[in-house]
């Protein structure tokens, strides 16, 4: 996620250059993880996004971690 996709994220796949070129990451701004935990199936993050952006902090790289994908 990032400002100019806050509500929609985008894949990236480690082993696929192309996902993180053809993305709206930008390596100039600060990036900022969060990780759903165990067991967990990841559909909080879109929630976690949403609640970055809204408090103003909101010219970042927000990653979701999602080992299930």
């Amino acid at each position: 996620y990032t400002k100019d996709n806050p509500h929609n994220g985008q894949i990236l796949r480690p082993d696929d250059v192309v996902s993180l070129a053809s993305s709206n990451f930008d390596p100039t701004r600060p990036t900022r993880f969060v990780s759903h935990g165990w067991n967990s199936k990841g559909d909080l993050t879109q929630s976690f996004s949403r609640a970055y952006f809204q408090q103003g902090n909101n010219d970042v790289n927000f990653i979701a971690i999602n080992l299930l994908i």
